[in-house]
């Protein structure tokens, strides 16, 4: 179930996920490296739940450290509210230096 629903969160579909909650969901090792891809996959996505959850240390390991590095991605904002699409040059980063 969880393969099937990381497929279908894919951001060719959904863009701007940034939070999965999949907590008390028992899925075995093939959902939990599908929960890692999606995280490789998706640099929005900068939280996944996984409460109450057995995953093997090192996936969950690989897991973190995707998410932490979707983290640190600058995002794109707005240069005007009213502009429609994002301005790739406006990073908060470069806002903020």
């Amino acid at each position: 179930m969880i393969v099937v629903l990381c497929h279908a969160l894919s951001p060719h579909f959904i863009s701007n996920l940034k939070m999965v909650d999949v907590s008390k969901n028992p899925f075995g090792s093939i959902g939990a490296e599908a929960l890692l891809h999606l995280a490789q996959k998706h640099p929005n996505l900068i939280n996944i739940v996984v409460d109450d959850v057995e995953i093997v240390p090192a996936v969950h390991r690989k897991l973190i450290d995707a998410l932490v590095r979707n983290d640190r991605v600058p995002i794109p904002i707005l240069a005007d509210s009213t502009a429609g699409s994002p301005d790739p040059s406006m990073t908060m980063e470069a806002i903020e230096a």
